[in-house]
Order: structure tokens, then C-alpha cells, then sequence
């Protein structure tokens, strides 16, 4: 499994705006990456974003960094950042099975 967080903060007057925009990428990905584990959270100060993702393989990862759907959702991002994204490679030390509610 190959997994990656994804950390950025919104411009102060950009908070809130790109809610939809995370919503209709994570719908996506649900749809066309069936085996990816995909989560978004957003801090208290509804600036500061981090996704973390897990990919079965480097396929995977490849086919979704490669998407348009994550290609439109970059590009609708990046304007609106005061900082990042960054992206972190991780492993996996310890957890549990998460509701994702």
C-alpha cells in the first residue's frame, strides 16, 4: 500500500470555497479508483486542509495523479492557497479501521 498526505491552507478569504470542489474530487475518485482509500479533513480555522490517500500500488497512484479529475481539482485549487500543497510519503505505524463519518 502506498500512502500520501496532501496538506495545504486557503487564503483567509477563501475559506469554505473549496468544500464543493473537495466533495465532487472525492466522488470521483470514489467512482474510478474503486481500491483507493481517500480522506479530507479540514482544521478549526477552516483554512488548513490535509488529505491522506492509500494506493494498492504505484499504478494506482500513477493513474490518479494522472486523472483530470485531479488535474481540475489542483488547478481550482492552487489560486486559492496561501500555502502549499505538499505532499508527504508515508508508512504506515499503527491504527484501526476509521468510520468515515
Amino acid at each position: 500500500m502506498i500512502r500520501v498526505s496532501a496538506t495545504y491552507q486557503l487564503k483567509p478569504q477563501h475559506a469554505g470555497s473549496i468544500d464543493t470542489a473537495v466533495g465532487e474530487f472525492v466522488r470521483a475518485i470514489s467512482e474510478h479508483e474503486p481500491q483507493a482509500e481517500y480522506r479530507v479533513m479540514k482544521s478549526t480555522d477552516g483554512l488548513t486542509y490535509l488529505h491522506l490517500m492509500a494506493f494498492p500500488n504505484a499504478e494506482a497512484q500513477q493513474r490518479h495523479e494522472a486523472a483530470d479529475y485531479t488535474r481540475h481539482f489542483i488547478e481550482s485549487l492552487e489560486p486559492r492557497c496561501d500555502r502549499g500543497p505538499h505532499f508527504m510519503s508515508l508508512t504506515l505505524v499503527a491504527g484501526t479501521k476509521a468510520n468515515t463519518e
